[in-house]
């Protein structure tokens, strides 16, 4: 059972596995998760029921559970006014609740303290982590090198939406196990959070001292040369500001030190001087992002000098004209694609070339491919009722990290605990920018929220009865 329960976990790093899924990797994962499920319930059957009822009554997962009938609800009314196709609706909430969320949420949320130990599974978390920065690594030097084999297995890994990739212009950026830099990007910023807080510290994250040395000291430096290398300027940003975040404290007290705030100031000096010595056109990353703050006053240059962003707000504007036409109930699931052929034939703002040639693919099939995002996405498609259910879901469990935190004294297992509390945070963010609800690692990572309070509590009464 062990075994396979950690089968399971590493294929949920694997093959563009955090965001999104070809149909290849979708299978390997759900035949390995769904028979994890068989195998346990068969034999624990009237445990596991006992069980699940009583992790139905704990917050925060009482607001998921409000959240799924609402959408059920939500999804038979819109069916009965013709706004919804009852069949599709079927087939894609039996997807979204049997497959997407709960087998991922019970993953993390029931079987993780369960069979796994913390440590055990923070030590397994990062090795999966460590190997897919690895392979961006091996990536690079086989690009670089042009060594045909290392080119064609990150191809295989990443599955078939490399090979469209390269057509798009990818296959000069980083993508390690992922199928776009951008999404590689991401990945990394909701995961910088654990990954600090894991290997920031003193505490021993495994007794083999040669592991122990690479996760502590390889770790962070090959997660930043591997989001250098997806030249992705936004999450570069973003990942920067979070950084900062994380050592508020510390660089707080480092800005009230004369000499450190002195060397700063020389460093942000020369650092300027350097920049305006440099031939800055070609450095692409810093060009990206002095061309993208330069023409975000208008637009219709916008569109041309950061077209990838731009096709983003384009997207995200026709999202929210289609959420307020629609703002109590929505229009269903996954069913946005339908009607933003409308959205985008009435687009206020200009398009990009990518947006421009997706619309005219939506005249012929009906159905609009576009730029989603968590929050835009569900509030087009489940209405104000249902966005503000699902951010109560993320919000209240945020609320009990931040509580179960303070019980803890400091251990590697707190440090993992206050890792978990960031990436929530970072996924917050996130949902404003990409991503939707169908992302396996989404509901992973939000069915670890509820594991480490459970388990933080149960050290806290450990604690008590030391003393």
């Amino acid at each position: 059972m062990k075994f396979l329960l950690k089968l399971t976990i590493i294929f949920l790093f694997l093959p563009a596995f955090a965001f999104m899924l070809g149909a290849r990797s979708y299978r390997y994962f759900f035949i390995l998760i769904l028979s994890f499920f068989a195998i346990y319930i068969s034999f624990n059957f009237k445990k596991f029921i006992i069980q699940t009822k009583n992790m139905l009554v704990m917050s925060p997962l009482k607001y998921l559970i409000y959240f799924l009938i609402y959408i059920i609800i939500d999804s038979f009314i819109l069916c009965l006014n013709g706004i919804y196709d009852g069949k599709f609706a079927i087939v894609y909430l039996s997807q979204f609740i049997i497959l997407y969320i709960f087998p991922c949420y019970l993953l993390s949320a029931y079987f993780i303290p369960k069979y796994l130990n913390f440590k055990k599974f923070q030590l397994l978390y990062l090795i999966c982590f460590y190997s897919i920065l690895l392979f961006g690594a091996i990536e690079i030097i086989g690009k670089l090198a042009n060594i045909q084999l290392f080119v064609e297995l990150q191809r295989f890994i990443a599955n078939e939406r490399v090979l469209e990739g390269i057509k798009l212009g990818y296959e000069h950026r980083l993508c390690s196990t992922f199928a776009e830099p951008g999404w590689f990007a991401g990945f990394l910023f909701l995961n910088f959070p654990i990954l600090y807080n894991s290997c920031s510290n003193n505490f021993k994250i495994s007794n083999n001292n040669m592991l122990n040395f690479l996760l502590k000291k390889t770790l962070i430096p090959l997660a930043w040369f591997d989001l250098l290398l997806t030249m992705s300027p936004i999450w570069l940003i973003f990942c920067l500001i979070q950084v900062i975040y994380i050592f508020r404290k510390k660089i707080i007290k480092l800005i009230f030190n004369l000499k450190i705030f002195t060397f700063l100031c020389l460093l942000f000096i020369f650092l300027i001087i350097l920049l305006m010595v440099l031939p800055t056109k070609n450095i692409e990353q810093i060009s990206r992002i002095i061309n993208t703050l330069i023409s975000i006053y208008n637009f219709n240059v916008f569109v041309i000098v950061e077209p990838s962003l731009a096709a983003r707000i384009v997207s995200y504007i026709n999202l929210l004209r289609l959420a307020f036409e629609n703002i109590f109930l929505g229009v269903g699931l996954n069913n946005s694609p339908v009607y933003m052929v409308k959205m985008f034939a009435t687009s206020p703002v200009p398009f990009t070339e990518e947006n421009y040639f997706k619309y005219l693919d939506a005249l012929k099939t009906g159905r609009q491919a576009f730029n989603g995002s968590i929050f835009y996405q569900t509030f087009a498609e489940t209405g104000i009722f249902g966005i503000s259910l699902f951010f109560t879901f993320i919000l209240k469990g945020l609320n009990e990290l931040k509580k179960t935190s303070k019980l803890l004294q400091p251990s590697l297992y707190k440090c993992f605990h206050t890792g978990v509390e960031g990436s929530v945070v970072a996924l917050l963010f996130y949902s404003f920018y990409d991503s939707s609800l169908s992302r396996p690692y989404l509901w992973f990572l939000l069915g670890l929220v509820f594991s480490c309070v459970n388990y933080a509590k149960v050290l806290a009464k450990r604690q008590e009865i030391d003393k």
